[in-house]
């Protein structure tokens, strides 16, 4: 089920493009942070940026060596989804929104009867990542 929406090349040149504008902006971010931010914020986001783009080429690795046999989410952490991969990922992300917008509120409504800004605005993306977690598993299972 294999999606054939574009050519290897152009798949290939697609993710060299995306690999390039990810290094592109992180070293952007990296001399907006090590100018203005403090301590070893700007170190601390090159790390992370990196891990992220290494962790990627490594699905894209992984995918193009084994595409039948990797799981959903290497397939999509290497950009070469098929249809169903795309729906557990379209299906994923939706419920992730959602949730968002729900938790966002919920988050207001919390400051709003005393709850500490900063420990609510801290939880919100681990409660999203959560999410993502969960109901990326549950929707690639039930698929």
């Amino acid at each position: 089920m294999t999606r054939r929406d574009r050519t290897p090349a152009q798949q290939r040149t697609a993710w060299l493009l995306g690999l390039l504008s990810g290094t592109v902006g992180l070293v952007a971010l990296y001399a907006v942070l090590a100018a203005r931010a403090p301590g070893d914020t700007a170190a601390g986001a090159l790390t992370g940026g990196l891990t992220v783009l290494l962790l990627a080429c490594v699905a894209r690795w992984r995918t193009v060596r084994r595409g039948r046999t990797a799981s959903t989410a290497t397939r999509i952490g290497g950009g070469a989804l098929d249809e169903r991969d795309d729906h557990v990922l379209t299906r994923t992300l939706a419920v992730v929104g959602y949730v968002a917008i729900l938790a966002s509120g919920l988050a207001s409504a919390a400051v709003m009867v005393g709850a500490d800004a900063a420990t609510v605005v801290r939880a919100l993306p681990f409660a999203l990542l959560g999410t993502l977690g969960i109901t990326f598993v549950v929707v690639d299972r039930r698929s």
